[in-house]
């Protein structure tokens, strides 16, 4: 008497893939086998890669609570939050390809995905930068540029009378 749900392994005779096998898989339509091996794994780098590349994205909105939470005053702890915020993307910038080297095989066309990095990398650097704004650490006013206007000089002169003795 045969379960349901049972499997013989001990059949001796080569019968159907073990459960779980799915080595090949056959295309009904045109009756070819087709590695699926090969094309789950570049579906699977195709993900991975894309997670990768929305990653600074995921990361940005816990950034920006931190940085909102941090108020807008100049302290230790809100510059530390937002040189953080700034420093990061930067150092993801310079390791672009770094960040996907696991990924790298040269079957996979990986530049749309580093793009989408990048932008992701210069969003993360525009949030740190109006936080640095909106603390007043950028120099957008006028007066923060007195400096570079040439200081005048005067073309006359008025002096006290001194009494000669």
């Amino acid at each position: 008497m045969s379960r349901k749900w049972s499997y013989e392994l001990n059949g001796g005779t080569m019968g159907p893939d073990p459960l779980g096998s799915n080595k090949h898989v056959s295309d009904s339509q045109n009756g070819t086998v087709t590695a699926k091996g090969a094309d789950n794994t570049l579906e699977l780098k195709k993900k991975r890669a894309n997670d990768v590349a929305t990653a600074p994205f995921k990361g940005l909105f816990q950034t920006g609570f931190m940085m909102w939470m941090s108020g807008s005053s100049i302290n230790i702890f809100s510059i530390m939050i937002t040189a953080m915020a700034f420093v990061n993307p930067v150092k993801a910038l310079f390791n672009v390809h770094g960040a996907f080297t696991g990924l790298d095989d040269g079957k996979l066309d990986l530049t749309q995905f580093k793009l989408i990095f990048i932008a992701a990398n210069f969003v993360a650097i525009g949030v740190a930068l109006y936080k640095c704004g909106t603390m007043g650490l950028l120099p957008t006013t006028s007066c923060d540029w007195t400096w570079l206007l040439p200081i005048k000089q005067a073309i006359e002169a008025s002096a006290a009378a001194v009494p000669i003795s």
